[in-house]
């Protein structure tokens, strides 16, 4: 991993009323596998910035949106990545917003990074995630580890393999 940029980032998990997660769907032009995805939002941290911090200014980065409650740290994970030809080296923290409706957040994308690289945003239940074999969803094992998490088993956080 010398050759990768390290990048903590915070991750949200956006779940509304009806247990459906948002995910948001990009495109990485810099990638040799998936280029074309569904993930968590969220990003890297700046300097400064604690986890909780960063997950606050990237749900406004990424959805406009300011008025909700940041709940509990429920993921971690350790990963490498490829992302508009660079190579990452990501410590990931995976939080929990609860929503009745995305609606209720007035959602719309703020940052012009953002803007280039997400094409869109979708609700998904754990059984959509589940059978959609024709999506790339991440992290790898998502609809599972969701599943678990409506479920409240474990004790949180747990460590999400990086594969």
């Amino acid at each position: 991993m010398n050759d990768a940029i390290e990048r903590p980032s915070a991750r949200v998990l956006i779940i509304d009323g009806d247990d459906r997660l948002l995910l948001l769907h990009a495109m990485n032009s810099g990638s040799t596998s998936a280029s074309d995805f569904w993930f968590t939002p969220g990003g890297a941290l700046e300097a400064g910035e604690t986890y909780e911090d960063a997950a606050r200014r990237e749900l406004w980065e990424e959805l406009g949106v300011t008025d909700f409650e940041l709940g509990p740290w429920v993921w971690s994970r350790d990963t490498t990545f490829p992302w508009d030809g660079q190579l990452f080296h990501a410590l990931e923290r995976y939080f929990v917003v609860r929503v009745e409706r995305l609606d209720d957040m007035e959602p719309g994308i703020a940052s012009d990074v953002e803007l280039e690289a997400i094409r869109n945003l979708r609700w998904w239940s754990a059984a959509e995630m589940a059978n959609a074999t024709g999506e790339v969803l991440f992290p790898p094992g998502l609809a599972q580890y969701y599943s678990r998490l409506l479920a409240g088993l474990p004790e949180w956080p747990i460590n999400l393999p990086a594969h």
